[in-house]
């Protein structure tokens, strides 16, 4: 399941964001959040606020990114002259993570031109990637449609989209918006590349057909299983695709038409 709702107990049991709130100041008003998780992480995404860690003190405005020290109890949100949007995320990532921030997504933009293959409508310039880490995408505003894992999943402000290491992630479509959410990349694992990773665009005319391999996510936290999950069409062989052998020649002639038809790939 990789969307889940805030609140606690709300995330699958593989994901290092262990739950997140959505936090909604009007002028004047003050709140203070305990610590809950191992670790805590804040992001203003808009308006303007002061923040209290501990014994900090640091000002807020808009993409502040503040995380509790293992000595902070508690985050305190003041001084808040105008409407104030913030989400805050507890779990158990490690200290060496991809990165966080705000992004948007608008409707009727032109896809990119070098994209990861992909076989759904897309009206959005966002990009088809994958990661070397798990990345969340909390939704605080809008209304869209996100691929993730192969599936496709409408969501909503209050949603999070949940991805694991290597797996292909996208935002096609914007239904109201502009979409606005936060992103978590959270800790790096595999080759330990940082930002987006694309797959090589597809041969439709060549290449053979290997199988799609899919992490299981089972209960617990097992990142070491895998399973097919459909084919694609590649000239390659890497950590997620592995090629299928040609199917066995019965005869000279049969032999020189496999060795014609997968001679050619690069």
């Amino acid at each position: 399941m990789p969307v889940f709702r805030e609140a606690p107990g709300k995330a699958p049991a593989w994901c290092e964001l262990e739950c997140f709130e959505i936090l909604r100041l009007g002028p004047g008003e003050t709140r203070q959040l305990e610590r809950r998780g191992k670790k805590e992480k804040l992001i203003v995404c808009e308006g303007q606020c002061t923040l209290q860690l501990g014994e900090r003190t640091m000002p807020g405005p808009q993409g502040t990114n503040a995380d509790l020290e293992p000595d902070e109890n508690s985050f305190v949100m003041l001084d808040v002259a105008e409407p104030v949007v913030a989400v805050r995320m507890s779990g158990r990532w490690g200290d060496d993570v991809g990165g966080s921030g705000l992004f948007s997504v608008a409707a009727n933009a032109p896809p990119p031109e070098n994209d990861t293959p992909y076989d759904y409508v897309k009206t959005t310039s966002f990009d088809n990637h994958y990661h070397d880490c798990d990345e969340y995408w909390i939704f605080y505003e809008g209304r869209g449609v996100a691929y993730s894992e192969g599936k496709r999943y409408e969501v909503v402000p209050g949603d999070c989209v949940a991805t694991g290491a290597g797996f292909n992630h996208d935002f096609p479509e914007v239904d109201e918006g502009p979409m606005r959410a936060v992103y978590f990349e959270t800790t790096m694992e595999r080759q330990k590349r940082y930002g987006h990773m694309h797959e090589p665009p597809l041969h439709q005319d060549r290449g053979r057909t290997v199988p799609r391999l899919s992490k299981k996510r089972p209960k617990g936290f097992l990142r070491s299983s895998w399973t097919k999950l459909g084919t694609v069409t590649y000239c390659f062989s890497s950590a997620f695709f592995v090629a299928r052998s040609p199917p066995q020649a019965t005869d000279a002639a049969a032999a020189s038409a496999v060795a014609q038809k997968i001679g050619n790939c690069p």
